[in-house]
């Protein structure tokens, strides 16, 4: 009889320990599942940022760029503090001289129903990048 309880009571231990060990192998899976979707997340933020801070810099000019993500990146910071507000600040700057371009293309709503998208998209693409240019040229900041 207590051969037969020893043996009771090794073969219930094995049954623990088995069970205890298939419980921190699934606890371990679960953290290295975790731990990997975590970087996927992670990495799909930093492009996604990198792709808003280059979209950006593209239609504004340095300085604005500059301070819109700086004030982007500090609002991002004082959601982990809880503060909270509902608006952003407001950015203002004199100017002391200012000239206001305001640029239509004469047919354009004629032209665009003959040409394809893509023609269309490359045609604007190649006007504002010539803007920029003599933008750029004549020393002029684009907002």
């Amino acid at each position: 009889v207590q051969v037969l309880l020893k043996l009771i009571l090794h073969l219930c231990l094995h049954v623990v320990l088995a069970s205890v060990s298939l419980m921190s192998e699934v606890f371990r899976r679960n953290t290295f599942w975790r731990i990997g979707r975590s970087l996927l997340h992670q990495e799909q933020l930093d492009f996604e940022l990198a792709l808003k801070e280059k979209m950006i810099h593209s239609v504004m000019p340095e300085v604005i760029a500059s301070e819109l993500l700086e004030i982007d990146d500090n609002a991002y910071q004082s959601i982990f503090r809880h503060e909270t507000s509902r608006f952003r600040p407001l950015m203002l700057h004199r100017m002391d001289s200012v000239t206001i371009l305001f640029a239509d293309i004469v047919g354009f709503t004629k032209m665009s129903s003959t040409k394809t998208a893509s023609a269309l998209v490359a045609l604007l693409n190649n006007l504002f990048n010539r803007f920029d240019k003599l933008a750029e040229h004549h020393g002029c900041e684009k907002n």
